[in-house]
């Protein structure tokens, strides 16, 4: 790899990284990747699909989603407190998402009938709702640990900005969709990166993930 210019880019949203600082991982090389909404890729407007790039097919079906340009890159912008994105089952281990959020209900994952990633208004999920699973995962949020999920992060400590959420869970969590939760609300959200994978990653490739993350983004709030 060479060494970064700017923010150059691929068919893949891919940019090209410090070599001496970085090593970046093709998440694609990681076989349990069972996700992967890159919304930069999007054209911008209204949005009824949403391409799954990890070769999986599960391609969201979106509802009240606007694609918009923000430093150049698309976004996707929830229109309303209904807004998600709804795609095929999955069982997953890990998850790694960039976004914002101005409100604090922060759905990582969301599903139609369970609410096992169920959040809390000052904590990344609540202590008796979310499952398990989720609550004794581990978390990170621009590189930071955060060691008691359920009493810190939320967007209460990321005001409107970009932020990489990463979670690794206990045991297998299944989801099938993105923002709007269950018949609830709370989908107050701007899309930018989704990856989600079935088997939990090592601290080492997550690291190599949000580090890829944080440069396509310009995530300055990011620790490396």
């Amino acid at each position: 790899m060479s060494s970064m210019r700017g923010n150059r880019r691929s068919t893949l949203g891919q940019i090209e990284i410090d070599a001496a600082r970085f090593t970046y991982i093709d998440p694609t090389s990681l076989g349990s990747l069972g996700l992967w909404y890159d919304w930069s890729l999007e054209s911008v407007g209204v949005l009824a699909t949403i391409t799954d790039r990890s070769g999986s097919g599960r391609n969201g079906t979106i509802s009240s989603i606007n694609a918009f340009i923000r430093d150049g890159i698309v976004h996707g912008m929830t229109a309303n407190n209904n807004a998600k994105v709804q795609f095929s089952n999955i069982n997953l281990r890990t998850v790694i998402r960039v976004m914002m959020c101005n409100y604090p209900a922060l759905f990582l994952m969301s599903d139609t009938s369970n609410f096992k990633f169920h959040w809390a208004w000052t904590a990344f999920c609540d202590a008796t709702w979310a499952d398990n699973a989720v609550k004794n995962g581990a978390w990170r949020a621009n590189g930071r640990v955060i060691a008691n999920p359920t009493a810190g992060g939320s967007a209460t400590e990321y005001p409107g900005i970009p932020v990489i959420v990463s979670c690794v869970t206990t045991g297998a969590v299944d989801q099938d969709r993105l923002g709007f939760d269950r018949t609830f609300n709370f989908s107050h959200q701007i899309f930018m990166e989704d990856l989600v994978f079935t088997d939990a990653l090592s601290l080492t490739n997550i690291k190599k993930i949000e580090h890829y993350l944080a440069l396509k983004w310009n995530i300055t709030d990011y620790i490396f």
